[in-house]
């Protein structure tokens, strides 16, 4: 029967071991391989370590992409739903103030693409996006459905606070304009 023996230092920048073992003589015998199996061994966890690291990069990358709306950068379908989701179970769990929902559309759109092209088209839901996102809080939700429909979901509001918000937003989005080509466009 063979037993054995290691000390071994592990830092971020060296491995030193001594590995002995008793062999069948009753003797102790170094061995010098196994400190290279054991050099090998640490080289591949640092390895291992760091392609879990981009592996996790990457997965959070896609993630984040599937809930992305590409255009305008807000929450696309997918990830507005996954955000109400959990907006809906954290306000049962802890019996906060509910959310208020709102889903709305861009009346032009439909003539701002038509006379102007889906470049305007794009700058124009853009330029929505951009003020949305400048006139909620970090802890509400703006999301392009899809075309030329929005939805808002503003997290745990009185509706007084959440009218005062959104009498906001219709009077920033009443005036908002695009310069576009040397054409003044009313979104």
């Amino acid at each position: 029967m063979t037993t054995s023996s290691s000390e071994i230092i592990i830092d971020s920048r060296s491995l030193d071991a001594q590995i002995w073992a008793l062999a069948a003589d009753d003797q102790w015998h170094r061995h010098k391989d196994a400190l290279i199996l054991l050099q090998q061994a640490h080289a591949q966890v640092r390895e291992a370590e760091h392609r879990l690291k981009a592996q996790d990069k990457k997965i959070y990358e896609l993630e984040r992409l599937a809930a992305t709306d590409p255009v305008t950068g807000l929450l696309n379908r997918r990830g507005f739903e996954s955000f109400c989701a959990q907006e809906l179970e954290r306000t049962r769990r802890h019996n906060t103030p509910g959310s208020v929902l709102v889903l709305f559309d861009l009346d032009k759109f439909k003539h701002i693409n038509d006379t102007y092209g889906h470049q305007a088209g794009d700058a124009c839901l853009k330029k929505v996006a951009d003020t949305l996102g400048r006139k909620i809080r970090s802890v509400d939700a703006a999301a392009r459905l899809g075309g030329d429909e929005f939805a808002l979901l503003l997290s745990h509001t009185d509706p007084e606070k959440s009218a005062n918000c959104l009498n906001e937003i219709r009077y920033v989005m009443d005036s908002l304009q695009l310069v576009w080509e040397q054409h003044m466009i009313s979104i």
